[in-house]
Parts: structure tokens; C-alpha cells; sequence
């Protein structure tokens, strides 16, 4: 096996577009299942991979001899998945929270220790979400479930925005506590669930547009 890749490598390297072909195809299941690991997010999962090859079949005149083919794309889709995750939190106002906690997830067997279902990951949210003040729990709410950003919050709350953004802090230090993980895995976590809710509304959204049609 390990042969095989070495000998596909090679050959992509020399320009043999079905090496990369049958790269793609004999480790689409576990990157998939990696990058969604990280990212809590299928479609982030798949535009890092499809940007990978992309990125090796446009490169491959440039890639060095690789001994273990499937640690080296690993490696390489970890880097892209961070790095539209950090693009994509930079939008939201999360860098800071996510920065010091990249590394955290650079090994492979970071994604194997947290191997609980996302199911699983939100009833522990719910549980410590539930032993939060009420100020805290709302603002949790309204900044990863609701989507709004912390200028929208503070207009809301009628709370100054910094003291918005310092509680939103100290509920997310909280909840690292009471749950025991890392600042990224809970971000990552928040974000899951506040895309459910978004697809979970827009979905109640059609079927009343359907019923009132």
C-alpha cells in the first residue's frame, strides 16, 4: 500500500494526471472525514480538498519526494482547513479567540481524541450553557445562535460594547472550564450549532412561505 502511494506520488510529480486521480480516490474518505473533523463543517471539508489537488496538480512539477504520502496530504489539508476557518472567524470578530489555539490541532491525533458525536458535544454545550448567569447565557446566545456581532448585541442589550465583548469572554472561559476543551474546539462547537440553527431556520422559513403559497 504504502508503495503503491509512494509510486503515485512519483508519478504525479512527472505530470500523470490519473496518479492524481487515484490519489484523490484512495484517500477522499479519510481526508473527508479529517477536514470535517476540524472544521465541524462539510462544505469547508470539501473546498479544502478540491483546493488541494487543485493546488498539487498546478504545483507538481515543484513537489519533492514524499515518504509517507497520505501524513504528508494530511498535513497539507489541516493547513488549508485552519486557514478558511481563520478567514472565516476574522469576519465574525473570533480571531483573537482562535490564534492562540491553531496549534492545538496540527497533529493528527488531535481530531482522534475528540471523537464524541457533534450530537454528543451539544447535549455537554446545552448542560453548561444552563449553569452560566443569565447575562452571559444571553449573550452567548444572541453572538454564536442568533449571528449577531457585538455592536448589534450591545444595541440590543443596551450594554456598552465593551462590556459585551469582556462578557462574552468570560462565558466562553466558562464554558472551556466547565466542559473541559480547548478554546478552538468550543468555537468550532458554537459555530456548528449556530449553523444548524440557521439551516434549521431557513428551513421552517420555506414551509411557511409553502403553507402560506
Amino acid at each position: 500500500m504504502r508503495k503503491n502511494t509512494i509510486m503515485l506520488w512519483d508519478e504525479l510529480r512527472k505530470g500523470n494526471r490519473q496518479a492524481l486521480v487515484a490519489l484523490y480516490e484512495l484517500f477522499y474518505q479519510d481526508l473527508f472525514h479529517y477536514g470535517l473533523r476540524i472544521s465541524l463543517d462539510r462544505e469547508i471539508a470539501k473546498d479544502c480538498i478540491q483546493e488541494m489537488f487543485t493546488q498539487l496538480w498546478k504545483t507538481h512539477q515543484q513537489l519533492n519526494p514524499v515518504l509517507h504520502v497520505k501524513a504528508y496530504l494530511l498535513k497539507y489539508l489541516n493547513h488549508l482547513v485552519l486557514g478558511a476557518l481563520k478567514k472565516s472567524y476574522r469576519k465574525r470578530g473570533l480571531e483573537e479567540l482562535l490564534t492562540p489555539q491553531l496549534e492545538l490541532v496540527a497533529n493528527h491525533e488531535e481530531y482522534l481524541i475528540h471523537s464524541q458525536s457533534i450530537h454528543e458535544q451539544q447535549q455537554s454545550l446545552a448542560k453548561a450553557l444552563d449553569k452560566l448567569p443569565e447575562r452571559q447565557k444571553e449573550i452567548i446566545r444572541l453572538r454564536f445562535f442568533e449571528g449577531y456581532d457585538y455592536e448589534e448585541i450591545s444595541q440590543i442589550t443596551s450594554l456598552q460594547y465593551k462590556t459585551v465583548y469582556n462578557t462574552s469572554h468570560e462565558a466562553i472561559k466558562k464554558l472551556r472550564k466547565l466542559m473541559g476543551v480547548s478554546s478552538l474546539s468550543l468555537i468550532l462547537l458554537l459555530a456548528a450549532t449556530h449553523s444548524h440553527a440557521v439551516q434549521l431556520r431557513q428551513v421552517c422559513g420555506k414551509q411557511e412561505q409553502f403553507e402560506r403559497g
